[in-house]
């Protein structure tokens, strides 16, 4: 087996399509679009159990000191939306308005395999950093790894927002 570099999700699509390549790696809405044109899907990373951060929100250790309260703020507006989007499932296809543009029912396609595979496939109800998916990145590192860097995923992570929020009910509150 040969793998070569073809470049960007859209190109390793298109070279795949026009036999270039026998295979590649494809996300959302681009894996449905490949099912849709008779392409198999030999596996999905995201039901293989392995530990990959999916989502972040990285602000600098100063900024969680001096703006706490700011970033409690954006973490519940962020979960309340995504909340709201994993349970009105239609509400997504309103902003196109009365007349449908055109490429209309391709877009609304590709929405719908995005909608599927990430909101209520990958979403977490409760989006805690996950430490054994930054632990996981730190050995993959291994010997290009600083000495002086630390190996605990703790030292990198802050979960005390996310703590705090489920220790005032917050997320128990949103999902009753």
């Amino acid at each position: 087996m040969t793998i070569i570099q073809v470049g960007g999700q859209t190109d390793r699509y298109a070279a795949v399509k026009a036999g270039v390549v026998d295979g590649t790696v494809v996300i959302p809405p681009l894996s449905g679009a490949a099912q849709r044109s008779g392409f198999n899907t030999i596996f999905n990373m995201t039901k293989l159990g392995i530990p990959y951060p999916q989502e972040g929100v990285v602000v600098s250790r100063q900024y969680i000191a001096n703006r706490r309260d700011t970033l409690l703020r954006f973490l519940k507006g962020h979960t309340v939306k995504a909340c709201a989007t994993s349970r009105r499932q239609g509400v997504r296809h309103r902003s196109f308005g009365k007349e449908p543009p055109d490429g209309f029912q391709e877009d609304r396609q590709a929405l719908e395999d995005s909608f599927q595979e990430v909101v209520l496939e990958q979403m977490l109800k409760i989006p805690n950093p996950n430490l054994e998916a930054t632990k996981m990145g730190i050995e993959l590192l291994g010997k290009d790894r600083p000495a002086k860097m630390s190996a605990d995923p703790k030292d990198y992570v802050d979960t005390s927002l996310m703590s705090e929020l489920e220790k005032s009910g917050f997320f128990q509150n949103l999902y009753k």
